[in-house]
């Protein structure tokens, strides 16, 4: 099921992650995992304008590389000039055409709708295959599925915790709408000790105990419960996952192997859903976690 997988990049351009010890990806770890998604058939990969030097990491790869990724990146937060954006992202990729282009401020595009007729211009001159929304909010979606928004690609949060799109995924797939999934691991807040959280995580204890009790008892790896709870979903085109080292991607690739031991933890992993908004978006936690 490694082809269900694309790698975000983030943590290629900025400290990302609560559980991040180290602080940006050396260039040198990022070939390494580069290296090592291209041999392993990942062929996609999720970047931003916001990931500081991401693109341009990638695009140092490229040159000195003959492997070859579908490009995702992202219209700047609060940007509505989507030409010049993209045309960036390319010089910076050292591309000429992106696989996808998402809409990344949804507020933004609410206040100046239009950003997705210019989109639908480059997608039409060729420079994009793919246009949509990066979102965080079921509503969101709700709202441009409603009013009939033509795009062909869409990410949002998904889950064992955060299952707030789950009956939005039938929609998705019969309207073809292409399914990007992240934050299968929360950021990391899946490892953490259930004791060890505090404030508005505090909630969250029990169910987390639960996940880690479904682990040992059925002898996964906690990653192993994550990353295939977000697999085994078939309304889910893609799942990003972000990486410190080549040695986390790798395990995350032997988290796959398990998938279908998972198959029949599926409901009781569905009873794990957090439905507070404060736990499970990372835009609403504080700076420190």
């Amino acid at each position: 099921m490694t082809d269900k997988l694309a790698l975000g990049t983030v943590q290629f351009g900025l400290p990302y992650g609560i559980n991040n010890q180290i602080g940006q990806v050396s260039k040198t770890e990022v070939f390494k995992i580069l290296d090592l998604a291209a041999a392993s058939g990942i062929d996609l990969l999720d970047t931003a304008h916001a990931y500081g030097t991401s693109e341009t990491v990638i695009g140092r790869y490229l040159k000195d590389s003959n492997h070859k990724f579908h490009l995702v990146s992202k219209l700047p937060p609060r940007s509505t000039t989507a030409r010049s954006n993209l045309k960036k992202s390319l010089m910076r990729l050292g591309v000429k055409k992106l696989t996808g282009y998402l809409i990344h401020d949804f507020q933004i595009f609410r206040r100046h709708p239009r950003v997705l007729e210019d989109l639908q211009g480059l997608k039409e001159e060729g420079l994009v295959d793919k246009i949509g929304f990066s979102l965080y909010h079921p509503a969101e979606l709700g709202y441009l599925l409603k009013n009939d928004f033509s795009f062909q690609l869409v990410q949002f949060p998904y889950s064992v915790f955060d299952q707030r799109f789950a009956s939005l995924l039938s929609i998705l797939k019969r309207r073809r709408i292409e399914v990007h999934v992240r934050s299968v691991y929360l950021q990391g807040l899946v490892f953490r000790s259930p004791q060890s959280l505090f404030g508005q995580f505090k909630p969250l204890e029990a169910k987390l105990t639960k996940l880690q009790q479904i682990a040992a008892s059925s002898n996964l790896p906690l990653g192993a419960l994550c990353l295939g709870f977000a697999l085994l979903n078939k309304g889910v085109d893609k799942i990003i996952i972000g990486v410190d080292s080549a040695h986390q991607f790798q395990e995350n690739l032997g988290f796959c192997l398990s998938a279908e031991k998972v198959k029949k933890l599926l409901r009781s992993l569905e009873k794990l859903r957090e439905l507070d908004e404060q736990i499970i978006l990372p835009t609403n936690w504080p700076a420190k976690v």
